[in-house]
């Protein structure tokens, strides 16, 4: 009996004692495996997690930049459409207005404004010149109104003195009224001036300024602008956006 309990506390002691190595090792083991581990997880969240957010970012910022290069095409399609069916809307204006004229009139492209001499800011250059039948001293008028006549030509343009230009003398009576009212001459792109008002004669503020058809240069009819202070007027068409006129071709 006591060999037998020597034994099994000889037995236990070392099933204790491997227990006890078995600990320990797993200890050492984990306690070994920390810096690793410990190393591993500072590079993921300090290096590789930016790096995985670098690449994140990279990819989002592409597709940022694919979708705003999309938006911008989808947008300069946008614009192109809006710009060229307000191109159209205006041709059909000029056209239906072209038809309405009575006379011989021939369409003239404006090239540019102060014809010959880009400091004369009274005058502009159209693409249309003898070859086409217009002669000098032709009347101009665009859709709006009167714009001046032809003061030089060339076989493939004319320069058109404006209406604000004091060589450029209209006869012109108010709305509603043959009466002459006085002679248009000189002013600026905002107001131009009626000099030899017939004398008692008052013009009603935001009365209407037509071609009275006298002087036999510029027909009856046409729009000039509206009168606003007394002998100012501001001329019906805006001669920065002039882009189309029509000059009158006398048979």
């Amino acid at each position: 009996m006591k060999k037998e309990s020597k034994g099994q506390v000889a037995a236990t002691g070392l099933a204790i004692a491997c227990v006890a190595v078995a600990l320990f090792a797993k200890s050492v083991s984990i306690e070994s495996a920390y810096p690793v581990e410990r190393a591993r997880v500072v590079l993921d969240r300090h290096v590789f997690s930016r790096l995985r957010g670098m690449w994140r970012g990279a990819k989002a910022q592409a597709e940022c930049d694919r979708l705003r290069t999309r938006l911008g095409l989808l947008s300069a399609t946008e614009s192109d459409n809006r710009r060229y069916e307000a191109e159209i809307d205006r041709l059909r204006k000029v056209l239906g207005y072209a038809e309405s004229l009575k006379g011989e009139y021939v369409a003239a492209e404006v090239l540019s404004e102060g014809g010959g001499a880009a400091s004369v800011k009274k005058t502009l250059r159209v693409g249309k010149g003898s070859l086409a039948g217009i002669k000098k001293g032709a009347v101009v008028v665009a859709e709006a109104g009167l714009v001046g006549k032809v003061t030089v030509v060339t076989p493939h343009t004319s320069e058109v003195a404006l209406i604000t230009d004091p060589s450029v003398k209209v006869s012109c009576a108010i709305e509603g009224s043959r009466k002459v009212l006085g002679v248009l001459s000189g002013g600026t792109d905002e107001l131009v001036e009626l000099k030899h008002v017939t004398q008692g004669t008052k013009i009603p503020g935001r009365a209407m300024v037509y071609t009275s058809g006298l002087g036999g240069v510029f027909p009856e009819g046409i729009v000039v602008g509206v009168a606003i202070d007394g002998v100012m007027v501001r001329p019906a068409v805006d001669f920065g956006e002039l882009r189309d006129v029509f000059i009158r071709c006398e048979k």
